[in-house]
């Protein structure tokens, strides 16, 4: 994403806009894709007092069929990465997300992820996979949802 265009969303992140951007994984170019932060309701919204950005990290969203219809990322229509912004240790997260898929609660997959934008490293993120009709047929294949 162009350093302009990655400033403007940054500085309007709890208006929750879409920009475009170029996705790279481990180097290889997957296309172009929506980003947004996430949360203006919860985490995000926690992390501006008075208008200014208090959190090192925010919450992004990443859409892959917001540019491009029908785009999926192995099957996947968009990724959620938390910020971990209120965890020190940056695992409570995932370690409450595999207590309850141990227990056999429906629970999303989960991963950790380094963001990078433009060379300029953001840090650690809890991947979280978004809970949509894919999440659903999965834990729920009788169901009607």
């Amino acid at each position: 994403m162009p350093a302009a265009r990655w400033s403007r969303t940054v500085a309007h992140a709890v208006e929750e806009n879409w920009a475009d951007a170029r996705l790279r994984v481990d180097g290889a170019l997957v296309g172009v894709v929506g980003v947004r932060f996430e949360g203006s309701m919860g985490t995000l919204g926690s992390c501006f007092r008075d208008g200014l950005r208090i959190c090192p990290k925010l919450p992004l969203k990443i859409r892959f069929d917001r540019f491009v219809e029908g785009r999926r990322f192995f099957g996947l229509e968009r990724l959620n990465f938390h910020a971990m912004g209120h965890d020190p240790s940056l695992m409570r997260e995932r370690l409450a997300y595999g207590v309850f898929a141990a227990a056999g609660v429906p629970t999303p997959r989960t991963a950790w992820a380094r963001l990078s934008v433009n060379g300029e490293d953001l840090g650690l993120f809890a991947l979280v996979e978004a809970i949509d009709g894919r999440f659903r047929d999965r834990h729920f294949p009788l169901d009607d949802g």
